[in-house]
Parts: C-alpha cells; structure tokens; sequence
C-alpha cells in the first residue's frame, strides 16, 4: 500500500483531496450509498486506487461494534482433525 507525502497510510481526508470532494462523498462512495452520481463515484474510486486506500478495519469496528469475528472457547482441547471439521474443513 502507498503511503502519503507524510509517511502514513492514506486516509479518508487523503481520498477526498485527491478526488476534489468532501469526505462525506468518501464515506458515501465507499459505503456503497445510492446518492452519489457516477462521475463523482469514479472519481473518487481513482483517487482510492491511486492512493492505494483500505478501509481501517480496526476503526470500523469501533465504530460499528461490530467484528465480523467469532471466538472459540472450549474446555479442553481437541483433536486436529475436529478442529478441521468444525471449521468446515
């Protein structure tokens, strides 16, 4: 991934300098939202790839609550093999 002119991964505020939009239209345009016209998408869409943006997961997980992770416990360990099945495998 790029990083920007001062050394961090690019964020939001970076996409939004490079595309000429706020970072609200960012936000929209990343999240999928219907009010965002084409050419304002595809140009925000090229400063992404440009910048080589990923959205922190980290970040939206704090602010969604959600992880989209699932933890295991169990009280005693199991064997390999039912591990493999457990997870699908």
């Amino acid at each position: 991934m790029a990083k920007t002119s001062k050394g961090r991964m690019p964020r939001l505020e970076d996409v939004a300098k490079v595309a000429g939009v706020s970072h609200q239209t960012v936000s929209r345009v990343v999240n999928n939202h219907p009010n965002v016209s084409k050419a304002t998408r595809e140009k925000v869409e090229a400063a992404i790839a440009e910048l080589g943006y990923r959205r922190n997961t980290a970040a939206r997980s704090l602010v969604t609550r959600r992880s989209q992770t699932i933890g295991v416990l169990a009280s005693e360990a199991l064997p390999v093999r039912s591990c493999q099945h457990t997870a699908g495998g």
